[in-house]
């Protein structure tokens, strides 16, 4: 055999294990967005199914604000009965989605319409207690289940790096007094953290809960550098 053809043969078998090692290392890294997408997947709704059980709770304290005022005023708690009802119906589609959820992007749109929900019971609110409809409003970045946010506040998180985030009226004033927001919490490592520390495991529900107000607004930018393993993912800019 000469060795012009050996030389050939070792070049062969050098490619061919250049080619298997790209292909299984493409494997690997196949498989571990899969696993990285069931692990999103789960805790995410878990997360969303634990809002979902809040919101139900507000829901039912404002069924029994309104029966009092039907004991006073029911021709004016009459359409307000009949709208939360309407909202009782659609977090009862809600959880029936969530519990057969199979893509992130299931989970996203549920947060996203728990978000829409959450608006409207601040309007309801509003109304039993003759006060001006409310704005619409992003949710408190601290915790989304505390409703619309009523102000922005510059916030410096664990990177030292201030930020502007919507912010709740309670949240606002622990702030400004010294002492740290209730934020939502989340189980990582044994542990309970911020929901923002969880990393991307919390995407799906986050960018249901803040996605209107990351696409029209500029504080992408900011929270995309402060928050890089939750909104690493490029978004839709508003147009």
């Amino acid at each position: 055999m000469s060795t012009a053809l050996i030389l050939v043969m070792i070049a062969g078998l050098i490619g061919l294990a250049v080619v298997l090692r790209a292909f299984h290392r493409h494997e690997m890294d196949a498989r571990a967005i899969r696993l990285r997408d069931i692990d999103a997947l789960t805790r995410s709704r878990a997360l969303a199914q634990s809002d979902l059980a809040l919101l139900r709770t507000d829901l039912t304290l404002h069924s029994s604000q309104l029966a009092e005022l039907s004991m006073m005023d029911p021709e004016l708690a009459q359409p307000m009965q009949e709208y939360l009802t309407e909202l009782a119906g659609s977090v009862d589609e809600l959880a029936t989605e969530l519990a057969v959820a199979e893509h992130s992007g299931d989970i996203q749109q549920a947060t996203q319409a728990m978000s829409h929900t959450r608006q409207a019971l601040a309007t309801l609110t509003s109304i039993l207690l003759a006060e001006p409809s409310p704005p619409v409003r992003p949710p408190c970045f601290f915790n989304p289940n505390h409703g619309p946010s009523s102000t922005i506040v510059v916030w410096t998180g664990e990177d030292d790096r201030p930020v502007r985030v919507p912010c709740c009226a309670a949240d606002a004033e622990r702030l400004r007094s010294g002492a740290a927001p209730y934020s939502r919490t989340v189980a990582a490592d044994g542990v309970r953290v911020p929901w923002w520390q969880a990393g991307p495991t919390v995407r799906p529900w986050a960018m249901g809960w803040f996605h209107d107000w990351l696409t029209s607004s500029a504080s992408r930018t900011d929270l995309g550098e402060s928050f890089p393993s939750l909104f690493a993912e490029e978004l839709p800019r508003a147009v």
